[in-house]
């Protein structure tokens, strides 16, 4: 079976090496470590490759337009980015005019595969978006049509809309059978509408903080939801919980602290407390530094570096 050396390959573990990766056909069968390695594959690193879920285009290559020899060149300039698997992305037009590039990217896809970054499907950012249009021309976004998303060809991997959409729930749920994964974005949607659409089986946000609502103390936006949807799929959101009340504590605490140094107005007293949090401070540095420094220099370079910009804002 084919193999490869390396200086370092990432690996779960990490970065690791030097090593040799073996693989049969598309899977790696082997990752083990090496005495050494020669030539050029010393400075070599292998790592895995980018997948990048949304190509409008590259420089002069428009993917809703490409044909013949420019797929060869999206190929090469993908590869020199790094990236290995992904889908070319057509944005917002009339519904008839999806089905050449359609074709043509299925075309692309069939392609033999050696050589090639992967095409993992399409990604249709459009025309069912919501009330965040950007550079989509909003003349073209329409309604939700569900018969339309039910005959789409199988090669379309991703779909981006606006949770704000009247059928974007019933959208989302026949894409999600369909083994579609749906994305919200372009959107300004409410609390209710996204929570629902992300209910129905919505997976990803398209370009966050772009095309969407941001964060406002009287309404979360896009950004907030998502973000708060992710900690609860991820069952952290009582971890975050009790970070962010330990924390409040905390800080209220030392408030209290200040207060009462503060009212007294005696400068000794108020330097030791500086100094004592500047220590702290120092500490927390050092503690969270994954290479440190030996000796006394990772808590100095630590102590002195909050130390200048606690100053800098304070005096400054």
């Amino acid at each position: 079976m084919p193999s490869v050396e390396c200086a370092l390959a990432l690996t779960p573990e990490g970065l690791r090496g030097p090593m040799r990766v073996t693989w049969d056909g598309t899977v790696i069968t082997e990752v083990e470590p090496v005495a050494s390695v020669p030539g050029a594959a010393a400075d070599r690193v292998l790592a895995p490759g980018f997948v990048d879920l949304q190509v409008n285009g590259i420089e002069d290559v428009d993917v809703a337009g490409a044909d013949g020899a420019d797929w060869e060149r999206l190929d090469s300039l993908l590869l020199a980015q790094g990236v290995t698997t992904w889908c070319p992305t057509l944005v917002t037009m009339p519904l008839p005019r999806y089905d050449a590039p359609l074709a043509r990217i299925r075309a692309a896809m069939d392609r033999p595969a050696e050589g090639r970054p992967a095409i993992a499907g399409v990604h249709l950012e459009g025309p069912f978006l919501g009330a965040a249009p950007g550079a989509h021309n909003s003349a073209w976004i329409v309604p939700v049509e569900l018969d339309w998303l039910a005959a789409l060809p199988d090669h379309v991997a991703v779909v981006t809309l606006g949770a704000e959409q009247p059928e974007a729930v019933a959208a989302t749920k026949l894409l999600v059978e369909r083994g579609v994964l749906v994305s919200i974005g372009h959107t300004r949607a409410s609390e209710g509408d996204f929570d629902a659409v992300a209910a129905a089986g919505a997976g990803l946000v398209t370009h966050l903080f772009n095309g969407m609502s941001g964060v406002h103390h009287r309404d979360l936006g896009v950004v907030a939801l998502a973000g708060s949807t992710q900690l609860a799929r991820l069952d952290i959101g009582a971890t975050m919980l009790i970070a962010a009340l330990r924390t409040v504590v905390q800080l209220s605490l030392i408030g209290l602290v200040l207060e009462a140094l503060f009212a007294v107005a005696a400068l000794p007293w108020i330097a030791l407390m500086a100094l004592v949090m500047l220590l702290m401070a120092g500490r927390e540095v050092t503690a969270r530094q994954k290479h440190r420094l030996r000796g006394g220099w990772a808590f100095g370079i630590g102590t002195l570096s909050m130390f200048i910009s606690a100053f800098s804002v304070t005096v400054l």
